[in-house]
């Protein structure tokens, strides 16, 4: 079969049936990443205190743009200092 035969016995599908023959050929054209995880079980664990905690924080971020926020140079170049030989060398970090 190729694919003008696909389409040519697409087309005599009646109208009421598309619906019903639309769901396999989706199912093939779905990445398999997908399909695992469309078709794990649900999260079983129960939402802790904790995890509201969490979740609501993660939110507020959200809502307020903090999340999107980053960390200037600064602040974070002491965590990546470049040993001085290899700084007069002029390479990065060894």
């Amino acid at each position: 079969m190729n694919r003008e035969a696909l389409h040519d016995l697409i087309n005599r599908i009646p109208e009421d049936d598309l619906a019903a023959a639309q769901r396999y050929p989706e199912y093939l054209a779905t990445s398999p990443a997908y399909r695992a995880a469309m078709s794990a079980p649900p999260d079983d664990e129960p939402v802790t205190a904790r995890d509201s905690e969490a979740i609501e924080k993660a939110a507020g971020e959200i809502r307020t743009g903090k999340w999107f926020r980053t960390t200037p140079y600064s602040t974070n170049s002491a965590c990546y200092e470049v040993p001085d030989t290899a700084r007069r060398l002029g390479r990065g970090a060894t």
